[in-house]
């Protein structure tokens, strides 16, 4: 799970959200020197059978570094990734984090969006406004749920499967939701790998810091392997 693929600005309130593109890279030929694949989120029903080396690259947010740092390395290792969209937000920026005093980080517009998917990228829901959905009323909640994928769906001409809880959060409510308005699947922040006992609205991920190395991040997924 990254956020973003950038130098680390001043006065970031998250820098440990901040993942160099060098280091990016490093992470990169590292899964693909131990023969990791990468897929996306949508295929992952089809993979539980092969899961030690198969691998999702989730981007939260979807800012426009991705397009600029991240997929040029992901196509050039021939990987593909998930990128979580708020949907109300395209072409704009991280409000949510600037409302509270941090740097401001563009996110990828419909455009940007609709080209990274002729790349083979998926593009999953990150809610209209990345409202913290717990906390939520009713209407405000299934806002941000159902109508972010109508969105999305309108802008890539097709349907987005996948959702993911912005700031990780989640409850009985909330993931009821997330099942009624359509989605097939959804991401937490909870660490680990998935496999069929998995439940599909509680996805596992691991989280890769900004000092998170290329040697660190293996040793990251063999451990959560392990305690499956």
């Amino acid at each position: 799970m990254y956020h973003k693929v950038a130098p680390r600005p001043a006065g970031s309130l998250v820098p440990h959200h901040y993942v160099s593109p060098k280091r990016f890279q490093a992470h990169v030929r590292a899964l693909t020197r131990a023969r990791f694949r990468a897929i996306r989120l949508e295929e992952l029903d089809a993979e539980y059978e092969n899961t030690d080396r198969v691998v999702n690259f989730s981007f939260d947010d979807g800012y426009e570094n991705f397009a600029t740092n991240a997929l040029p390395v992901l196509r050039a290792a021939g990987m593909t990734a998930t990128v979580f969209a708020v949907a109300e937000l395209l072409g704009a920026s991280n409000e949510w984090d600037t409302e509270l005093g941090d740097v401001p980080e563009r996110l990828m517009s419909s455009d940007g969006l609709r080209a990274a998917t002729t790349m083979g990228i998926e593009i999953g829901s990150h809610s209209c406004t990345h409202k913290r959905l717990p906390t939520c009323d009713d209407d405000s909640m299934l806002h941000e749920v159902a109508q972010s994928k109508r969105i999305l769906s309108a802008i890539l001409g097709r349907d987005v499967p996948i959702f993911c809880y912005p700031y990780g959060a989640h409850d009985a409510r909330v993931r009821e939701a997330v099942r009624a308005a359509g989605y097939r699947a959804a991401c937490g922040v909870g660490k680990g790998w998935n496999d069929k006992t998995t439940d599909q609205f509680q996805l596992k991920r691991v989280n890769v810091r900004s000092d998170t190395s290329g040697p660190l991040l293996f040793w990251k997924l063999l451990r959560q392997s392990r305690l499956r």
